[in-house]
């Protein structure tokens, strides 16, 4: 279904209406039933899944304020089969159901409990659970402050879910937590019996504050399912003395790392932690199932497969080669009770040759500038339809769309048009050059970084400590962190040509040495290195990347910069009449005078960007 047939389905002509247009159409049931019979005359409306998330999301998640990332597909069809289920069930920050829903037609015969903060989210999740007949309670609360808005009660029927608005219920303990919380959202930590015996999460991060009120709800044999980003495994000071008390308490059964870019909103990658208040042994599974994934458009799904490999991994708590490992308590605290995957899942391939090429490297950014300008015809027709709510507003509108009608028609004379001689010439000189691969150990030597050491320029630095990993360029004379290894070129090496050609070939070495306390730096001396012979084709390949390096950074940037004119285009929707009447007069035809010089002078800022190029920008 469309966007359009939505809206028809619901009686509104702007998706703005829905919360409130459908919450009265719910709460009436006659026009309830006829609603839920008119929706399944749909072709494609498939009730195993949320098929109203991806439309909800689009039109009316708060990415920025409450941090709404809805879960796909086959996250929920995951997290629905690593638990065996339970009599009771709760989905906590359940958005639109979409966890849920799977969760109920594993355990048909369960009663469920949803609790979810956002006004707008709640009519589509009690339009998600009662067209399919579900009991549950839904409660419209702030999970952490514990403040309740409202409360409905779902009672299934021969057919939909009646719903009535109540004004209590009793609290009570769960078999199964499941959730998908908002990530490091900052809350405002306060002591209650939920956090009893733990630090309390920051308060710039309250994913903590999240797993321990699941933790609280369990009853004495529940476990918990918890979506979370990655940080929550190695974050030092409150959060890590909160892992450590996990720990110790035995509470945590495994950690599930899965890929990045499964979410519409955004790219990172998360991690399943699962609580078990009965573990029987104080060991913990790891998983890392970054790599199970499918291009699917611009995001990654799993697949059938990948999903029954991990479930197998987790039911049978099965150790595999480079994919999961058991791990004892005592070599948890030997990690002073760091989770990050890597130090207990060593995926490290040292036949694996991953070195990108220059044409690779090219195609990657190339996708950037294209989503770029797909970015800019959005807004394009986006501000086309916008008015400002005050007279200042509405000309900041005019300019908006000038600007971008401009924008548009300078898709043709992109940067890398510019480029592509060199790009071309490139290709012609390497494609006749003579080469070799070299391990990196016959070209350099390699330290972990010195107190008091003065690295010269040239060095190149590889970042090993338990955060993200990162290869650098020293471009100066210097001391460097202990959180770096130093490799330190031969005197007769070109310096710049050795960081271009290892810093594509590093993926798997970075997960190799980024382990903390457990750092193997010998692996390093393996990376194998493509070296042309000719040190004129070394420099031109130093050129080239280089300024790939620096548009691809000027490329990410103006991606960036549209967010804020988004924002602006959702926050002025709407004009009063009488504005945009007192702005025409205030204008008169003063507006049409303004095109010529605003494109002349966006032309001049495209041109001098092209210009500011440097084929030697890379700084430290």
């Amino acid at each position: 279904m469309k966007v359009e047939d939505y809206n028809k389905l619901f009686g509104i002509r702007e998706s703005y209406e829905l919360p409130d247009k459908l919450i009265k159409m719910l709460l009436d049931e006659q026009t309830k039933n006829n609603l839920f019979d008119e929706y399944l005359k749909y072709n494609d409306v498939d009730l195993s899944v949320d098929c109203l998330r991806d439309y909800f999301q689009q039109e009316h998640s708060a990415r920025d304020t409450l941090k709404q990332d809805y879960t796909p597909d086959c996250l929920c069809d995951l997290m629905s089969r690593l638990s065996s289920g339970g009599d009771r069930i709760i989905d906590i920050c359940s958005g639109t159901g979409a966890l849920t829903i799977p969760m109920y037609y594993k355990n048909k015969n369960s009663y469920f409990q949803c609790e979810e903060f956002s006004n707008r989210s709640i009519p589509v999740l009690l339009f998600n659970l009662a067209i399919r007949n579900i009991n549950a309670i839904i409660k419209n609360c702030d999970v952490l402050t514990k403040e309740v808005k409202h409360i409905y009660k779902l009672s299934s029927t021969d057919k939909y879910s009646t719903i009535q608005k109540i004004q209590s219920i009793e609290e009570e303990k769960f078999d199964v937590v499941i959730s998908n919380p908002p990530y490091s959202i900052s809350w405002n930590p306060k002591y209650d019996e939920r956090f009893e015996g733990y630090e309390l999460a920051p308060k710039s991060k309250g994913d903590f504050a999240f797993l321990l009120d699941g933790l609280y709800r369990l009853n004495g044999s529940g476990k918990a399912f918890y979506i979370l980003p990655h940080g929550v495994l190695f974050r030092g000071q409150a959060e890590g003395k909160i892992r450590q008390k996990l720990i110790e308490n035995n509470l945590i059964e495994a950690i599930i790392g899965l890929p990045e870019n499964l979410f519409l909103n955004t790219s990172i990658p998360v991690c399943i932690i699962v609580l078990n208040k009965s573990k029987e042994n104080r060991n913990i599974l790891f998983i890392d199932a970054s790599k199970l994934f499918l291009k699917k458009g611009k995001q990654n799904v799993m697949t059938e497969e990948h999903i029954q490999k991990i479930v197998a991994a987790y039911i049978n708590n099965y150790e595999i080669e480079k994919f999961s490992h058991i791990a004892c308590y005592q070599e948890l605290k030997d990690n002073d009770f760091n989770m990050n995957i890597p130090r207990y899942v060593d995926t490290f391939d040292k036949h694996k040759n991953d070195t990108r090429t220059c044409g690779e490297i090219i195609d990657e950014i190339i996708q950037i500038e294209k989503e770029y300008y797909d970015n800019i015809i959005e807004i394009s027709k986006m501000v086309q339809e916008l008015e400002g709510t005050t007279i200042e507003k509405q000309k900041e509108v005019e300019d908006m769309k000038i600007k971008y009608k401009v924008l548009e028609t300078m898709k043709n004379e992109s940067a890398w048009k510019n480029f592509s001689r060199s790009i071309n010439k490139l290709y012609d000189d390497i494609s006749k050059a003579q080469k070799t691969t070299i391990q990196l150990s016959e070209l350099s030597t390699i330290e972990r970084a010195v107190k008091g050491k003065v690295y010269k320029r040239g060095c190149i630095l590889l970042q090993i400590s338990a955060t993200d990993g990162q290869i650098l360029y020293l471009d100066e004379n210097k001391e460097i962190e202990a959180k770096y290894a130093v490799i330190i070129p031969n005197p007769d090496i070109n310096s710049r040509y050795l960081f271009w050609s290892i810093s594509g070939n590093l993926e798997d070495y970075l997960r190799k040495v980024q382990q903390g306390l457990n750092i193997v730096l010998e692996d390093v001396f393996k990376i194998p290195v493509v070296w042309y012979i000719n040190p004129l084709i070394q420099d031109e390949i130093i050129a080239v990347m280089e300024t790939i390096n620096q548009m691809e950074r000027n490329m990410m940037h103006e991606l960036d910069s549209r967010k804020e004119e988004k924002q602006f285009y959702l926050n002025n929707m709407f004009v009063d009449s009488d504005i945009k009447k007192d702005y025409s007069k205030c204008t008169n035809d003063k507006i049409e005078e303004q095109p010529a010089e605003i494109i002349e002078e966006l032309k001049k800022e495209k041109k001098s960007k092209i210009q500011q190029i440097s084929l030697f920008d890379y700084v430290n």
